[in-house]
């Protein structure tokens, strides 16, 4: 059985989930889009290739769906879904990671009970960090696909829910067993601290679309002019 350091395994969840999804996504959506030249290609993780590969009975149905979606769309509403798919990649995947750690942190403490209260603390204190900015983001990008109205946001929650069918059957590919030697727990509990500001600087960056339909009139960035008093 292979053993895995928590920085592997965080980096395996985020890739198969935003990484892979995002690139197999594009893929689809702009098939004119050059490719790399074999020269220039980069090493592809595991878990991505996993996720991208044709035995995964998943790829097939996020083709289609993604067909079926971008389509019919303009260019400003095919960008306005490619923000929410990016968004929703992120959020999913440090939802992800948050989950990996947190087992990390319980395993820690169960072979480690000397470090157990400083380990529990240390990620309770990450989560009340992290988790709350999550809410918010994913509740932006529920708000984002209901307020357009140029697709169904059935159809795009059904586009997203078999993104995350295909990278959940490629996370499963992977064994993880999270090394618990005290080196290694109190390595990752120092590592949280940067871990948690990665985070919450990425959560806040992240950028979700605000819709406003076409049919809307622009609002004027000049007052009315007031009438001279009599």
């Amino acid at each position: 059985m292979r053993r895995f350091s928590l920085g592997f395994l965080m980096m395996v969840s985020a890739l198969a989930l935003l990484g892979g999804t995002a690139a197999h996504a594009a893929g689809t959506a702009a098939p004119a889009a050059k490719k790399e030249s074999a020269k220039e290609a980069k090493p592809v993780d595991p878990a991505v290739k996993e996720l991208r590969s044709n035995n995964n009975p998943n790829i097939k149905k996020v083709e289609e769906k993604a067909r079926a979606l971008i389509s019919p769309l303009t260019q400003p509403q095919m960008q306005y879904m490619l923000q929410i798919r990016e968004a929703y990649g992120v959020v999913r995947s440090i939802e992800i990671v948050e989950k990996d750690v947190g087992r990390a942190v319980r395993l820690c403490g169960e072979d480690n009970p000397d470090i157990k209260d400083a380990m529990s603390a240390r990620f309770k204190k990450w989560t009340s960090n992290v988790s709350p900015m999550l809410e918010d983001k994913m509740e932006g990008i529920q708000s984002a696909i209901d307020k357009q109205d140029f697709t169904s946001p059935a159809k795009v929650r059904d586009y997203l829910k078999s993104l995350d069918d295909a990278a959940k059957y490629a996370e499963g590919k992977f064994k993880k067993e999270v090394i618990t030697s005290l080196e290694a727990c109190e390595s990752l509990r120092k590592s949280m601290d940067r871990t948690e500001e990665d985070l919450v600087r990425l959560v806040g960056e992240l950028e979700v679309p605000e819709y406003k339909s076409a049919a809307a009139p622009e609002e004027s960035s000049d007052a009315p002019a007031e009438k001279p008093a009599e």
